[in-house]
């Protein structure tokens, strides 16, 4: 739900879409995103760009086992771009988002594009092994991460470089590129750890507020042609992701032609 304290209202959402993983037959299921007897009701999310009014539900499974001979089932992309509104993880889920055939290893290539909020319990798992998270939508849709996530590659697509991603409970995680296009990626006092390339475009900000913490692989290059700002009063620290190369230092890499803001 949100809330719009100009106006004294509480705007709720509710999913009209929420995995169920059966396949329509019982038993094993193919745990495909597109294959429409998967989601109660009988029918799949099909949008492929932002604006969506697709509010997806991951909820535990009814199926024991899907035909790679994993259990529960859980949801699995193919390479077509697929855009959701809001994303939420029920407890005890998980939400792997695998574009490609089970158990290839991250081999495949596609993009889960969330146009509005993710929302994830205490108990709630996600990772994505291969593709892109795209943080996506019009101007003024932020998008606000509840609960640690770890990503494969990241893209912050919003539009406006005043609109949002905000950290506000959990840290993030992105273990190949992390490509701040268009929109503020806001870290709200959490960690955000960029194990690959971390590229800050002329419409991208990197916001470190409060006692946020900036982690970059040891080997991983910062292209700031945007802006990195820290408020006034902030307290945030950069460094690098596990032990130190030699000498107690990191070896990652800053470079470009951006604005470093405080």
């Amino acid at each position: 739900s949100t809330t719009d304290a100009s106006q004294g209202r509480i705007t709720w959402s509710y999913p009209n879409f929420i995995w169920d993983g059966d396949n329509g037959v019982g038993g094993d299921s193919d745990g495909l995103w597109t294959t429409a007897a998967n989601w109660k009701g009988g029918s799949a999310p099909s949008t492929a760009t932002c604006p969506s009014t697709d509010d997806i539900l991951i909820a535990t499974p009814s199926t024991n086992d899907c035909s790679g001979g994993t259990a529960p089932c859980w949801p699995r992309l193919d390479a077509t771009p697929r855009f959701i509104n809001n994303l939420t993880l029920a407890a005890g889920t998980q939400f792997t988002v695998d574009f490609g055939a089970l158990g290839d290893n991250g081999a495949g290539a596609g993009t889960l594009g969330i146009c509005g909020d993710f929302f994830k319990s205490g108990t709630a798992t996600f990772t994505s092994t291969d593709g892109t998270i795209e943080a996506a939508g019009a101007n003024g849709k932020d998008f606000t991460l509840l609960g640690n996530a770890t990503f494969k590659a990241l893209r912050l697509n919003k539009g406006a470089a005043a609109t949002t991603l905000t950290l506000k409970s959990g840290d993030l995680t992105v273990n190949a590129t992390t490509n701040l296009d268009v929109g503020t990626l806001d870290l709200g006092g959490r960690t955000f750890t960029s194990l690959g390339n971390l590229t800050i475009a002329a419409n991208g900000v990197l916001n470190l507020t409060t006692v946020s913490t900036l982690k970059m692989g040891n080997t991983a290059t910062a292209a700031i042609n945007g802006k990195l700002t820290s408020p006034s009063g902030s307290n945030p620290t950069i460094t690098g992701n596990g032990a130190p190369c030699t000498a107690g230092r990191y070896a990652f890499t800053v470079s470009g032609a951006g604005a470093l803001v405080d």
